[in-house]
């Protein structure tokens, strides 16, 4: 085991009080890679629209009875909702205030992603893990396979299917993995164009 994980291990479902430091750590994580480059070009100016979209997205995991799971020092995340229901991006006062952050262009990129994503949904009970997000500065310790195997775990218990869409390839290897067992169900682009995504999933018990 690497012994920089040591410390890591208790993980815990999040709290109101970590809200800030999560939020922090989504910002950080989705502000970087293929898909943020696609929706805002210039890097200067993702810091406030992502951290708008981190907090629409926690809010909307817990009004959707989602869970967030976190490790001890906050430094990662894992969102995932219960399907087969997936709600729109946001409702019409967050659509706005979104809009307003993103700007139209960026905005209609952003809802063109969010679309795309949905319509891959599974009919069949799932859960959806909408972001896993590890802060850059301690990425490649293994947070994020700790998180995803916390949760994988429970999937397995209760006999669940996992869903999710990787928007880069170092993602698509690290659900790839054995310990995760994912398989690539659909590599598609959002409608009008965009960055290249994949659909994966991911059966009770890792089997393919």
């Amino acid at each position: 085991m690497n012994d920089r994980l040591l410390p890591e291990l208790g993980i815990r479902r999040a709290c109101p009080d970590d809200a800030g430091a999560i939020i922090d750590t989504m910002t950080e994580a989705m502000s970087s890679g293929p898909a943020a480059e696609w929706l805002i070009p210039d890097a200067r100016h993702r810091t406030r629209p992502f951290r708008a979209y981190a907090e629409t997205l926690r809010a909307q995991t817990l009004a959707q009875h989602g869970f967030i799971d976190v490790v001890p020092s906050l430094a990662g995340a894992a969102l995932w909702l219960p399907g087969p229901s997936v709600a729109a991006l946001a409702v019409q006062d967050e659509e706005r205030a979104l809009r307003k952050v993103f700007g139209p262009a960026a905005f209609d990129r952003l809802l063109r992603l969010d679309h795309a994503i949905r319509r891959r949904t599974p009919t069949a009970p799932h859960h959806r893990l909408t972001l896993i997000a590890v802060d850059p500065s301690t990425q490649r310790r293994g947070i994020g396979t700790l998180l995803l195997g916390h949760h994988l775990a429970h999937l397995d218990s209760t006999r669940t299917l996992a869903v999710l869409v990787a928007t880069n390839i170092r993602a698509v290897k690290l659900f790839l993995r054995p310990e995760h067992a994912f398989s690539v169900s659909e590599r598609f682009v959002p409608e009008h164009g965009g960055p290249d995504l994949w659909a994966m999933r991911r059966i009770p018990g890792g089997a393919r």
